[in-house]
């Protein structure tokens, strides 16, 4: 009987409780789960540094993300790639190849499929291929989607063209502005890895843009982030927006204003080990796709083109959005199990990051984030993620209440709130004194009568 430990999320805190038997999965992504649960591995720390270490080319110290994430490549093995391609019989050749993967993508900016391919057939050890190319260009650009979670590749590739997995596709062009299509021919496998995903994300590409704070920008009021108007509790109570989970960080705060659905990055482990990398597997990509969508890219600082800058700034959305209101952390403990329950493997980070008080969480000092603010700037301390955040604002500020209930819940304007709350407490006790008055009255006139 195998044996696991699993995250226990209560309205108390959280806690970890070791079960007997390890509890079945459910693979549903679209419906909800019950309960967050992670199954780490049944093997050594040690073990999963070594796991990451191959992976992705540099030595994990997170003792809280490295397991977790380790497990999930496992995981990833049996559940997925072992059943797609089964050639792939061994562990150490999808370990081996995420190794190859990781060096030519931190090496190379301009490197494509084809070429990943191409070191691959040349590598010294032997990995298991399927025979057919383009059956492997599309497992090679399925193992980079999951390495890297720029994007998250199809359980149901075709040889004629790559795909990805955006939801729904009926509606994409106008409810989806990360991803344009979800298909882009084969044929492109020449093209660098940044070109293949404008292929996917349009003319701007899927990954947020990066703003020079240096340069020409909005005013400081249509700059400005209010803090009271992104917090989950304003989100959730007043606009009726709901989290979905993505694994791309690409679609990381899009929001779909059709189905008021939010998507946030469910994977902040990643960020983690990447925020601690002196050297990612982001930078050259990076690096190549700003310089070609930002026109002043190449006068900026050389460290904003660098991963580990991007994933502290996206650690830092969950800070603004979750942690930093204590009305949101409530309400994201009380619907903790609504909004977890998709996932089989639950990022052990989410419950810490979004549930509990930021000035206690040691990521946001270890990456000198820095104090929280009641009013942020989208230019300087969002530069990636700032004009997503903006629009989040635009559509929160268009919602009105509509009854008493979301009235009250509205808590976008203290000074109003409670000029309003205190007018409405006031003018109905006035009212009631009057009623009293009046009946008081009434019953010293009936007494009157009576004597």
């Amino acid at each position: 009987m195998s044996k696991s430990w699993s995250l226990r999320i209560h309205d108390k805190g959280v806690f970890w409780r070791r079960w007997s038997e390890r509890p079945k999965p459910v693979l549903d992504e679209e419906e909800s789960r019950s309960e967050a649960e992670i199954l780490l591995a049944d093997y050594p720390s040690s073990a999963s540094a070594e796991i990451l270490t191959r992976a992705y080319g540099f030595e994990v110290k997170s003792d809280l993300a490295g397991p977790y994430l380790a497990h999930r490549l496992q995981r990833l093995y049996k559940d997925t790639f072992l059943k797609q391609y089964p050639h792939l019989t061994r562990f150490e050749d999808l370990l081996s190849t995420f190794s190859i993967i990781s060096t030519a993508l931190r090496s190379n900016p301009f490197v494509s499929v084809r070429e990943i391919h191409a070191i691959i057939i040349g590598a010294p050890v032997s990995i298991s291929l399927p025979e057919d190319n383009s059956i492997t260009m599309q497992f090679i650009f399925s193992l980079i989607g999951e390495l890297t979670m720029l994007y998250t590749p199809s359980l149901r590739p075709t040889a004629e063209f790559f795909r990805i997995s955006v939801g729904d596709v009926g509606s994409l062009a106008q409810r989806c502005r990360t991803w344009q299509c979800d298909t882009v021919p084969s044929t492109e496998a020449t093209r660098s890895i940044g070109d293949l995903l404008r292929c996917f994300g349009g003319k701007d590409g899927p990954i947020p843009r990066l703003k020079n704070p240096d340069g020409p920008g909005l005013t400081e009021a249509a700059n400005s982030l209010v803090t009271l108007n992104l917090c989950f509790y304003t989100l959730d109570s007043l606009a009726g927006v709901t989290i979905s989970w993505t694994s791309s960080w690409c679609e990381h705060l899009e929001l779909d204003e059709r189905q008021k659905k939010l998507k946030v990055f469910k994977y902040p482990s990643l960020c983690l080990i990447m925020a601690t990398a002196k050297e990612t597997i982001y930078d050259q990509i990076l690096k190549d796709y700003y310089e070609d969508t930002n026109s002043n890219a190449s006068s900026m600082d050389a460290d904003t083109h660098k991963g580990s800058v991007l994933m502290i700034e996206l650690l830092a959305t969950y800070r603004l959005i979750f942690s930093q209101n204590s009305q949101s952390r409530r309400l994201y403990r009380k619907r903790a199990r609504q909004y977890l329950k998709p996932f089989p493997h639950d990022d052990p980070l989410i419950p810490r990051l979004c549930g509990e008080d930021w000035t206690k969480e040691k990521v946001y000092e270890e990456f000198y984030i820095g104090g929280a603010k009641t009013v942020y700037s989208a230019m300087h301390d969002f530069p990636i993620f700032g004009d997503r955040l903006l629009a989040l604002q635009r559509f929160v500020l268009v919602q009105s209440p509509d009854d008493w209930l979301s009235l009250w819940r509205d808590r976008r304007e203290p000074l109003r709130f409670w000029t309003l709350w205190a007018v409405v407490f006031f003018g109905m006790f006035t009212v009631i004194l009057g009623i009293l008055q009046v009946c008081l009255a009434i019953a010293q006139t009936i007494g009157s009568f009576e004597d």
